[in-house]
């Protein structure tokens, strides 16, 4: 039997999570426990395999240095939770 899932608008198909609030916390986890992840760099930007690691952070609000910085990409930027996960840097 197949499943669909229908989206409404401001819904999300993710799941926050219960952290406990970290610095470290990877980008995903960051997200989903309702913190603001920035990075330095461009949203959206592609990575090379080689590249170095990106300079990034988990802030527990809006109010971090990162968010304030135009070198970096803070995902407090987008409103809904599966569009801000999206701008997690990958390789």
């Amino acid at each position: 039997m197949k499943s669909t899932l229908f989206l409404l608008s401001g819904a999300s198909a993710l799941n926050s999570i219960n952290l406990a609030y970290n610095a470290n916390l990877n980008c995903g986890q960051c997200i989903m426990a309702g913190f603001n992840f920035c990075f330095e760099g461009k949203d959206a930007a592609p990575m090379a395999l080689n590249s170095p690691a990106v300079t990034s952070t988990c802030c527990e609000n809006n109010l971090c240095h990162e968010s304030t910085d135009d070198t970096y990409s803070c995902s407090s930027s987008y409103t809904n939770l599966d569009y801000a996960i999206t701008m997690c840097p990958q390789k």
